[in-house]
């Protein structure tokens, strides 16, 4: 009798190993969390820091351009000097150099993402002053110059002010700056679907300024764009070059502030024109944001919502009047 019942359990238990087997192999692949600035597969949390950093002459090249899921670039001069401010979620590089000062509209870009505005000091004029805009809207924000020195310091490889550099790495895994955040999306991807109409366009001039010249190059082999400025391939510090799946040119309402040079406002909310390169192919549409507290949302001409490729996306942030050539 033992050994029946000893035999009974033993194909019970090769039944039950069988059955599990079985439906582990039958079951549907879970499918993979995409991240929502990139559309690439990730396990990662939604972490997201937008760090404003320089572009002068002195600042170039830059630590942390090729690392960033989106690149904004806009004029913070009359005249059209730029700035870079660049989305981390997916990658924390160990380096971002050279941290500068934010402005009223990096805030409204770091907002569009529910990420966490990281900056050296701030413009604090009367009527432009990004500190108060940070209070009024309830803004996350790390200010290098008030926060713990720990994660910023000055190298001595670079002048001042452009030598600043933040280790955003140790800074997103402290437990003082660690965070996770609501998702807040504007760029909406579809590997399979990605919007792709229009026109096929393989470069891209943007002129800003004459020592603030943007272009991109179209490779299709690669599916992806290569970034040169005035002209020249653009490489990070690391010597890595910035390439993106996709660019948008998303054209603002500009003003200076009682006329001075220095003090822009630009308009991220509202509706306006927009210029899309997806995949070697342009087309126009527009992008639209009721305020603050929403995303921006994009659209082409016909009024449909624009898919992006999965990758990693540039902004440039433009106004009326200023040179692009394609070709």
């Amino acid at each position: 009798m033992k050994t029946v019942r000893f035999f009974a359990l033993l194909l019970a238990v090769c039944m039950a190993l069988c059955s599990a087997a079985f439906a582990e192999e039958m079951a549907p692949a879970q499918t993979p969390r995409l991240s929502p600035t990139t559309g690439l597969p990730t396990d990662k949390e939604y972490t997201p820091y937008m760090v404003q950093i320089d572009n002068s002459g002195n600042a170039r090249p830059q630590l942390g351009l090729s690392e960033a899921d989106v690149i904004y670039e806009a004029e913070i001069q009359n005249g059209g000097a730029t700035r870079y401010t660049l989305l981390f979620n997916d990658t924390m590089p160990d380096a971002v150099l050279p941290v500068r000062s934010a402005r009223i509209m990096h805030a409204d870009m770091a907002a569009d993402w529910n990420a966490t505005l990281v900056h050296w000091g701030g413009q604090q004029a009367a009527g432009t002053n990004v500190y108060d805009y940070f209070r009024k809207n309830d803004l996350p924000h790390i200010d290098g110059i008030s926060a713990d020195r720990t994660y910023f310091y000055r190298t001595d490889k670079r002048i001042a002010p452009h030598n600043v550099v933040l280790k955003l790495k140790e800074l997103a895994a402290s437990e003082e700056y660690a965070y996770s955040a609501e998702v807040k999306a504007p760029l909406h991807f579809s590997a399979e679907n990605y919007t792709k109409k229009g026109e096929p366009v393989s470069q891209v001039q943007i002129t800003y300024a004459k020592a603030y010249a943007p272009g991109y190059k179209y490779l299709p082999e690669e599916g992806v764009y290569q970034r040169y400025y005035r002209r020249e391939l653009q490489l990070d510090a690391n010597d890595a070059e910035i390439r993106v799946a996709n660019m948008v040119i998303m054209y603002a309402d500009y003003e200076y502030y009682n006329w001075e040079n220095d003090r822009p406002v630009a308009h991220l909310t509202g509706e306006n024109a927009c210029k899309y390169f997806i995949d070697g192919m342009y087309f126009e549409g527009y992008w639209a944001r009721e305020s603050i507290d929403g995303a921006t949302a994009f659209f082409d001409a016909d009024g449909e919502p624009v898919l992006f490729k999965p990758g990693k996306t540039a902004v440039h942030i433009l106004r009326e009047g200023k040179e692009i050539i394609m070709q």
